[in-house]
């Protein structure tokens, strides 16, 4: 991938060649121009890669030696977001080839060459069609070429005719052989039929036959093309969707690795929307969007580049307080100067994103008519996202708009409103059947909902508690605080204003995991009067514009106060901390200047024991990396910490807090606790991917309760960056 180096020895080459060579030497300079056309594009030098297509251009002498050239014009185009321009550049191509198309594909058409194409496979194994011969006509393989640069553009800027030209590919794969594009088109077949067809099971079974011809072809060139939309449009289908975001970073390297920049371009806009979508902690994700959208612009994919600073926006509208949140223009986007272009080039499926992620915004703050005006405008573009996942969370958030609007609707606009609900739950019982870890959550939460409004309350709260048991299994922590939010709302519109309070507390702190400071603000102002009576943190003057919020311990006179925006800051620092070193000791000195506490010991799973490798203290915090012997290793009454706690933590993996230590039934006989008398007590699992990373152990040995629901909420974000 040393791109510049290689355009230089390509274009010393073509400066060697004598000034015949194209009469005298034609297959050399073909070669030459070729590969210093490509080069010449991956190092981003446009104007150089235009001159040399064009002077290729004008020598060659068959349309199969055009190709090459016409495939990098066509990618820079893609690359600068002229979808439209690339795409007829192709269909030209092809149709030089005698492979043509209708203008305007009709559903019937569509209907008809997915019947064809059916035909073809019907009958026998999908997997048995990796043991295809090789395909062997150089006018074929040309075309399978030309269609595999006319897919994305098709998708985004033409959805009517994106099918047919998957479709082609696939009929040319079957009936002619396979070649080492065929992957590639049997993974966008896949992503048709479980996302367009909803035929999810054949869908799967065709990426399952793409990614096995990948492997056996071993075809560097095409593998982020052949992965992406196996883990950006079939996957998720059947798989959780938070399983997608490492095979796309793999994806995306793959793409820098091979030279295909234009899907390293895709790759990086999808791993960070399907993060955003999953529901990845805001300042993680920010800081990740960032170094993506700086690698594209380095590589000349601008408009993927500024497609990832839609869900960078939208992240920053959740974590800082701006006096409307569904517009987006701020530090990472400008919507008054992106919609003009985007509907320019007809780029149907960054507009769809660009509407979506303002519709999700508007809804979590509840600007509910701003939410359903960007919902009718997402839907104006949906084709445009054929198959992918945000074809889903379009779904559960229009739903979600429409019912909040509901109750001032006039009895038609209601019976629109509840019809088009019904559409979008037909869908995402459909996908629940296939991907419960996905989907099953968010059509209790919609159902829930709809049950509200037509006055069913008691099958509203059943709904509500299957949405957040299920959110909470699968890990969608931002969609189960939604779940708390509005399963509070339910009950403090009945006036139970001690149930509501307590779902609130948790809406809040999901919120505050999440990292969606904003929305945490908005939520303690809005229920100013419910959160001033909860007796652990309130909302403090505001200053400037930056409310801050109070936590304070119950057994203090003075409000002693932390920031929320500091808690970020602090979480953003850990989270782009590559020395572990360095990591251990950020998280023990955060950790005791949160807390409350004296003392810290911060424990790492290693080899499957548990190890000391960090302690701390305060007054000054001084905190010591060390390496020691296994935990259980360690004579018991050497070791100053209460084992008996720490394993039941471990084994557990659920936090504990003791208030009076030595009182304490389950661990007060624990021989450190006899020993050292402590107070107050907090020792908690730090979990990744599910799994027990380590264990935070932290005392206070002046004072009882020093430990409220409030730090501890503090520390599990601080946690969950560090992990």
């Amino acid at each position: 991938t040393a791109y510049s180096a290689a355009f230089q020895y390509f274009h010393t080459g073509l400066n060697l060649l004598a000034a015949d060579s194209w009469q005298s030497d034609y297959a050399m300079t073909l070669s030459l121009y070729q590969e210093a056309t490509e080069t010449a594009y991956l190092c981003g030098h446009m104007a150089a890669m235009e001159e040399l297509a064009a002077i290729a251009l004008s020598h060659t002498h068959t349309t199969l030696d055009q190709v090459k050239f016409y495939e990098v014009k066509i990618q820079a185009h893609l690359a600068q977001g002229q979808q439209v321009e690339g795409l007829q550049m192709a269909l030209q191509l092809l149709d030089s080839l005698a492979v043509t198309f209708p203008e305007n594909p009709t559903p019937k058409e569509i209907e008809q060459a997915m019947s064809e194409t059916q035909l073809l496979w019907q009958g026998q194994s999908i997997a048995a069609l990796i043991d295809l011969p090789p395909m062997q006509d150089p006018n074929k393989l040309a075309a399978m070429r030309l269609l595999s640069s006319a897919v994305s553009p098709s998708h985004t800027a033409a959805p009517a005719l994106f099918p047919l030209i998957v479709l082609k590919q696939v009929n040319l794969s079957i009936q002619y052989g396979n070649t080492s594009i065929s992957p590639f088109s049997y993974a966008v077949y896949g992503l048709i039929l479980a996302g367009v067809a909803l035929d999810i099971d054949t869908g799967y079974q065709f990426s399952q036959l793409a990614f096995h011809l990948l492997e056996r072809l071993d075809f560097g060139p095409i593998r982020a093309k052949t992965l992406l939309p196996i883990h950006a449009g079939t996957q998720y289908w059947k798989e959780h969707l938070r399983d997608t975001l490492q095979p796309l970073q793999g994806c995306y390297q793959a793409g820098v690795d091979n030279g295909d920049l234009e899907f390293a371009g895709y790759t990086a806009l999808h791993y960070c929307d399907q993060a955003f979508f999953v529901g990845m902690p805001l300042p993680e994700l920010t800081h990740q969007m960032q170094g993506y959208r700086q690698g594209l612009i380095a590589l000349s994919q601008n408009r993927n580049a500024d497609a990832i600073g839609i869900f960078q926006q939208a992240a920053l509208n959740l974590t800082t307080t701006t006096v409307n949140p569904g517009i987006f223009i701020g530090q990472a986007y400008d919507e008054a100067q992106q919609i003009p272009l985007l509907q320019q080039v007809g780029d149907l499926q960054v507009l769809f994103l660009l509407y979506l992620s303002k519709l999700i915004v508007s809804y979590i703050f509840q600007d509910y008519e701003s939410a359903i005006a960007y919902a009718n405008a997402a839907a104006d573009y949906i084709h445009g996202v054929a198959g992918q996942a945000s074809v889903a969370v379009f779904r559960f958030y229009d739903s979600l708009a429409r019912l909040a609007v509901y109750p001032q609707a006039t009895p038609a606009e209601q019976a629109q409103l509840l019809t088009q609900v019904a559409a979008n739950q037909k869908l995402m019982h459909l996908w629940s059947h296939h991907a419960p870890m996905n989907y099953l959550h968010k059509w209790h939460l919609v159902e829930a909902e709809r049950q509200w409004v037509l006055g069913e309350t008691t099958d509203a709260i059943a709904h509500y508690d299957q949405a957040a048991d299920l959110a909470k299994e699968y890990d969608y922590g931002h969609e189960k605080a939604l779940v708390h939010e509005r399963t509070a709302l339910l009950y403090q519109a009945q006036g139970k204003i001690i149930i509501a309070r307590a779902y609130l507390q948790e809406a809040r702190y999901c919120y505050l995991k999440w990292g969606a400071t904003a929305k945490v603000n908005a939520l303690e102002k809005r229920h100013f009067d419910i959160f001033q009576q909860r007796g652990r943190g309130s909302i403090t003057q505001t200053i400037g514009r930056n409310p801050a919020v109070s936590l304070t311990t119950t057994n203090s006179s003075s409000a002693e106060t932390l920031d929320l925006a500091t808690v970020i800051k602090a979480s953003q620092a850990l989270s782009g901390e590559l020395n572990l070193d360095k990591l251990l000791s950020q998280l023990m000195a955060l950790a005791l200047q949160n807390a409350g506490a004296q003392a810290g010991t911060l424990l790492l799973e290693v080899d499957q024991h548990l190890r000391i490798v960090a302690t701390g203290t305060i007054d000054p915090v001084t905190v010591v990396i060390q390496q020691s012997a296994p935990l259980e290793a360690a004579p018991e009454d050497t070791t100053a910490l209460p084992i008996s706690l720490i394993q039941y933590v471990g084994r557990k993996q659920e936090a504990v807090v003791l208030g009076d230590a030595v009182k304490d039934l389950r661990f007060g006989s624990d021989r450190y606790i006899q020993l050292a008398q402590p107070q107050s007590i907090l020792c908690m699992p730090i979990q990744g991917y599910g799994k027990l990373i380590g264990i935070l152990y932290l005392e206070n040995n002046l004072t009882p309760d020093a430990f409220t629901v409030d730090r501890v909420n503090i520390l599990q974000v601080l946690t969950a960056q560090a992990a």
